[in-house]
C-alpha cells in the first residue's frame, strides 16, 4: 500500500471527513511510491480528494492497456533500449532493429507483452488481475499510459466512469492527477 505525506494533520481531517461524506471507496494506490522531502505525516493516497464531481477510479490492473497494445503498439526510445542493453539486458532481448516485444529466437513480433503476467487470485470469484514483470523498467508508452480520455474509453479502461463523460475536462484533470507520478499533465505533455 503505498503512502504519501503531508504536512498538515487537518487537511487529513478534512480530507477523510470529505471522503467518508461522499462515501468514497479507500483503496491502495498501484503504483511507484515517489519521494516528497517536505512532507511529515502518513496519508493514504486514496484518501486525499480529488475533483468532487468525477468518480474515475485508480488503476484496477485488468490488464486492457497492455492486452490491446502489447502486439506492436507499443515503441520504446533509443535512450531506453540503450539502458535495457546495459542494466537488464533479458528486457534488450525483447528487442530487434528498434522495435519491442520481438520474439528472441524468431525476430517476429509477439503478440503478447512477454512481461506480463497474470497475478494469483486471492479466491475463485476475484476478477483477473495482471501485473508486470518490468514495471520498474517499463517503456514511456507503457509509463504514460493513459493520456487522454478518449484513449481511455476506445480501449474500454476499467478506470473510466459513465459520469466522467458527461465532464470530460473534470475527468481530464482527475486523470492527471492519478498518473501524476507516471507522467506530466495533458496540457504540459504536448
Amino acid at each position: 500500500m503505498l503512502w504519501r505525506y503531508c504536512t498538515n494533520t487537518n487537511a487529513i481531517s478534512f480530507s477523510h471527513a470529505l471522503a467518508t461524506q461522499l462515501d468514497w471507496f479507500i483503496r491502495p494506490t498501484p503504483g511507484p511510491i515517489s519521494a516528497f522531502p517536505t512532507f511529515s505525516a502518513k496519508v493514504k493516497l486514496s484518501a486525499i480528494p480529488r475533483a468532487v464531481n468525477s468518480l474515475m477510479k485508480e488503476c484496477n490492473q485488468c490488464g486492457k492497456c497492455c492486452i490491446h497494445y502489447s502486439d506492436g503498439g507499443l515503441s520504446a526510445s533509443t535512450e531506453e533500449i540503450e539502458q535495457w542493453e546495459l542494466f537488464n539486458p533479458a528486457i534488450a532481448e525483447y528487442v530487434v532493429d528498434g522495435k519491442i516485444w520481438m520474439d528472441p529466437v524468431s525476430g517476429k513480433q509477439l503478440t503478447h507483452c512477454p512481461w506480463l503476467e497474470v497475478l494469483p487470485n486471492r479466491s475463485d470469484s476475484d476478477p483477473v488481475k495482471y501485473g508486470c514483470l518490468i514495471y520498474n523498467d517499463r517503456p514511456n508508452d507503457c509509463r504514460h499510459y493513459p493520456v487522454l480520455i478518449a484513449d481511455m474509453v476506445r480501449d474500454g479502461c476499467e478506470m473510466i466512469e459513465l459520469k466522467d463523460l458527461d465532464a470530460p475536462e473534470l475527468a481530464q484533470k482527475t486523470l492527471d492527477e492519478l498518473m501524476a507520478d507516471s507522467r506530466p499533465p495533458l496540457s504540459q505533455a504536448h
